[in-house]
């Protein structure tokens, strides 16, 4: 993870490499349809010029810690009421026939104040109505019904 100045905004992003090549334009589609308060902002992506790095790379918006981070440095959790902005996210992706896939304390991203947002979308993915049977994420966060 890079992070980087957009020298007109003052802004910080953080610079990712990209999901695998052969999901890469549905991913591209659905993040740049997600637009939510409480999801970390997918700003674009960023391809090297130099010939022997021809990895793509994406653009998001810029949190400074996550929950995993915060738990390891102060040593104890955060209150439940903090974690409505990810119930938010959560329901706006699945409103839309989203799922996260990977939904960990890494994935929730914050600043100082503990303003939380979810992150780790590029793992998401459409399902509509249907299930996905794939695995993805870690185990000790796999969903029970992937477990049989």
């Amino acid at each position: 993870m890079t992070e980087f100045i957009n020298i007109e905004t003052d802004e910080i992003y953080v610079l990712k490499e990209m999901f695998e090549t052969v999901h890469r334009t549905q991913k591209y589609d659905i993040l740049t349809r997600l637009d939510h308060i409480d999801l970390v902002k997918f700003i674009g992506t960023y391809s090297n010029s130099n010939k022997k790095d021809q990895r793509l790379h994406s653009v998001w918006e810029q949190c400074k810690i996550n929950l995993a981070q915060h738990i390891e440095t102060k040593g104890v959790g955060i209150p439940l009421s903090y974690l409505k902005p990810i119930v938010c996210a959560l329901s706006y992706l699945h409103s839309h026939g989203i799922v996260h896939r990977n939904l960990a304390a890494e994935h929730i991203m914050g600043d100082s104040l503990l303003n939380l947002k979810l992150g780790g979308l590029r793992v998401v993915k459409h399902i509509g109505l249907s299930r996905t049977r794939t695995h993805c994420g870690v185990s000790d966060y796999i969903s029970p019904e992937l477990m049989c």
